[in-house]
């Protein structure tokens, strides 16, 4: 798999190349860089991309759809936190990991949809997505880190596979959250929230 690299430094900016929207890219297009453009309301991520960087649209605060394509493999730290706009996301099959914070602050996001091939979510990837009131996580992902979903206030119900590694307060600040759907077999422990270790039949 090729190794691209998610952390932009000025001279990746200076060497890119940026599109009529604003949003700059490195020049094989394979890395979606940045975006100066703080007004864009929507964007559709060029076919080929390989990787959102870090703090690609962070604050973009008028944001509210993004088209993530196929290519896609990489959402990078930050990428889309704070987007209050944005309402609902679709993670394609090709996109394995979702990098820490990646949708942190995303208010008004009242809708996921993560496609089987994510294996990974980062720590706090959504956190304070208070508009979230339910979520199914595909079988595909085998590790959830730390306050993934800290702070989703409205949060009632979600699905989780049979993951084998889990991190701290997980579902930290969900006051909503009754329903929990995993696997018969599977033992979690929800450090802080549940105070034991549960286990629940699908």
């Amino acid at each position: 798999m090729e190794n691209l690299s998610i952390i932009v430094a000025e001279e990746d900016l200076s060497n890119g190349i940026k599109d009529e929207y604003g949003v700059i890219y490195s020049k094989d297009g394979k890395r979606l860089l940045g975006c100066d453009n703080k007004d864009l309301v929507e964007y559709q991520i060029k076919n080929g991309c390989k990787v959102i960087c870090e703090y690609a649209f962070y604050e973009h605060e008028k944001l509210c759809s993004v088209e993530i394509p196929d290519s896609v493999t990489e959402i990078g730290e930050r990428a889309f936190a704070d987007c209050k706009e944005l309402t609902s996301i679709t993670i394609s099959d090709s996109v394995t990991e979702i990098g820490y914070y990646a949708f942190s602050g995303c208010t008004g996001l009242t809708s996921i949809t993560i496609q089987n091939g994510v294996t990974k979510i980062g720590t706090d990837a959504f956190a304070y997505c208070n508009g979230l009131t339910n979520i199914i996580i595909p079988n595909s992902v085998t590790e959830i880190k730390s306050n993934a979903f800290n702070g989703c206030t409205k949060l009632t119900s979600i699905t989780l596979p049979n993951i084998t590694k889990i991190g701290r307060d997980v579902f930290d600040g969900c006051t909503e959250l009754k329903n929990i759907y995993i696997p018969k077999g599977t033992r979690v422990k929800f450090e802080k929230f549940f105070h034991k270790l549960i286990e629940i039949e699908k």
